[in-house]
């Protein structure tokens, strides 16, 4: 399989989906050859690489705090975040340079915050947001403290805080692509990582 750039990208997250199936192929078929132990072309590694920023970059800039994802669209970054946690986390000896440079810290242990509440557009903004532990990929934040997801959110607001425990979340500040103060980590809301609730 050649791996290509893909380019093109669109401001509008919806309009992107056939490109993020793409980048996860590509990433699923990486992920394949490093398990069998198998090298790529630096080209290809390289181009990957791109495609993967630019669906992170999609993630980061073209969806919006407090509003949800249409379903086509949720899929298809389900899957995407399903796939670059295998690639992150297999053994890298057969990755070349650029990929294991890439891939250096993204990987992340310990405390993070999610802040919950409505989006600009939301018809009902007065009602409380509850954590759903349904093991979706979803934002969450390194800084307890962050302004930029509470001048994004109306409404009361929920505080999650969780510990990845045995897991990881995958760090997008580590991975130069987390907005301002986001310090974002991705990673699913899972009932056993949970440490506590809090409603402000």
């Amino acid at each position: 399989m050649k791996i290509n750039q893909i380019r093109n990208w669109s401001e509008v997250a919806e309009d992107n989906i056939d490109r993020i199936k793409l980048t996860s192929d590509q990433i699923h078929f990486i992920t394949s050859m490093f398990s069998e132990k198998r090298y790529i072309r630096i080209d290809d590694g390289n181009n990957c690489l791109d495609n993967i920023e630019s669906a992170l970059d999609c993630w980061a800039g073209c969806t919006y705090v407090g509003e949800r994802k249409e379903a086509a669209l949720s899929s298809a970054f389900q899957n995407f975040f399903d796939v670059l946690y295998a690639f992150l986390i297999i053994d890298k000896d057969y990755a070349p340079f650029p990929i294991k440079e890439f891939t250096t810290g993204a990987l992340y242990k310990g405390t993070l915050y999610r802040y919950l509440g409505h989006g600009e557009g939301s018809s009902d903004k007065e009602s409380v947001v509850n954590p759903e532990c349904d093991g979706v990929w979803v934002s969450w934040s390194k800084n307890k403290d962050n302004s930029y997801f509470n001048g994004k959110l109306y409404g009361p607001m929920t505080q999650v805080v969780c510990n990845t425990g045995d897991k990881y979340g995958i760090d997008l500040s580590a991975l130069n692509i987390s907005r301002g103060e986001e310090a974002e980590v991705v990673l699913p809301t899972l009932k056993e990582c949970i440490i506590s609730v809090q409603y402000l």
